[in-house]
């Protein structure tokens, strides 16, 4: 899919330099029967150059390339109009791109939601003491716990305040074929937090998620294209869960913080 979107980029942009040659007397396609200005034959060129610029940022996976792209459909659909006996077919192209740079948008938008949530935290905990964790920190802890954060050397290491954490992993439901994903994570300590997005395909669909433990609340929503939502839950229920999740994090990837005075042990 993503090869035959970039063959179409390219194509698209390199069809645009014909109008330009035309203008300039560099070569006459026949294909274009109506005279061009230079000036238009500058605007061919420049859409050519924005589809090309698109092109090397899609191929990069630049996050931003759908906004390059909506510059150059809009330029490329007004040459369209004004040129529409010799270049109506490029209207084609332009729907096609059009609906993928629109997904590229939306793929965009919701990751950035887990940014700002991110970056927001991140601030809030700059200037965080670095303490060491030591022997005293954890006296107040159940034996086993004491033993625990020991066997795992942590001690006299640094106290956790945050942590990031990515992975590839593979997932199911239930009998249904495995399905890769990578996934970023983020947990904060001053206030209980722990953002998740993950990015898969799912029977070979493009697919977000972002998971978010923030507060007093959760909520969990996962979309085909970053558009189409296939989940979108929240409440009490899942707080309770994911607060499970977030100890289990903490006791897996980050033994230091069980030290927290708000955990109560039985």
């Amino acid at each position: 899919m993503r090869t035959v979107l970039a063959i179409l980029i390219g194509i698209h942009g390199l069809i645009h330099l014909f109008g330009f040659t035309k203008a300039f007397g560099i070569y006459d396609f026949k294909e274009l029967t109506t005279n061009i200005s230079k000036p238009a034959g500058l605007l061919w060129l420049a859409v050519a150059v924005l589809f090309i610029i698109t092109l090397v940022l899609y191929i990069a996976k630049i996050d931003y390339w759908w906004l390059v792209a909506f510059i150059g459909l809009l330029l490329s659909q007004i040459i369209i109009v004004f040129y529409w006996s010799d270049a109506k077919f490029g209207t084609i192209a332009n729907i096609i791109i059009l609906l993928v740079s629109f997904s590229g948008y939306q793929n965009w938008s919701f990751e950035n939601i887990y940014r700002n949530d991110v970056i927001n935290s991140i601030e809030r905990n700059t200037g965080a003491e670095n303490e060491l964790l030591t022997k005293r920190d954890i006296e107040h802890l159940p034996l086993p716990v004491q033993n625990y954060i020991e066997y795992v050397g942590a001690l006299n290491k640094p106290k956790v305040n945050n942590f990031k954490v990515t992975f590839r992993a593979e997932m199911r439901s239930g009998d249904q074929d495995w399905f890769k994903l990578t996934t970023e994570q983020h947990n904060f300590f001053d206030e209980y937090e722990r953002l998740f997005f993950l990015k898969a395909k799912f029977k070979g669909l493009p697919t977000q998620g972002y998971h978010r433990y923030q507060g007093d609340r959760s909520d969990m929503k996962i979309k085909l294209f970053s558009t189409i939502p296939v989940v979108n839950v929240r409440g009490d229920e899942l707080f309770e869960a994911e607060t499970v999740t977030v100890f289990n994090d903490m006791c897996y990837l980050a033994p230091a913080t069980l030290i927290d005075k708000r955990i109560s042990w039985e």
